[in-house]
């Protein structure tokens, strides 16, 4: 992602503000994972892997690139990574 000097919301620059989205989607998302991921069947598994991995490559890399609309760059990054919490867990029970 490029960064500006305009890329700055309640005076904190957009790399700050994608970087606590981040940290804080990973810790919200793993709640809802340990509930989720063992309650998964052995053949629900690599159904759920894909839906996981497409909407965090969406949410993660799709919102990115918009210019000007950083609060859509942040909820995206945050909602991408609480997706992405629950990969692990289920490729670790998959494989």
């Amino acid at each position: 992602v490029e960064y500006s000097d305009e890329d700055v919301l309640f005076n904190i620059p957009l790399k700050d503000w994608l970087s606590y989205a981040f940290t804080v989607g990973f810790f919200i998302g793993k709640w809802p994972a340990y509930k989720f991921v063992p309650s998964i069947t052995r053949a629900q598994r690599p159904k759920v892997l894909i839906v996981l991995f497409v909407l965090t490559s969406i949410l993660l890399t799709g919102l990115l690139p918009l210019q000007g609309h950083a609060p859509i760059k942040i909820l995206g990054v945050l909602i991408g990574c609480v997706c992405c919490s629950a990969i692990f867990g289920v490729e670790f029970l998959y494989f």
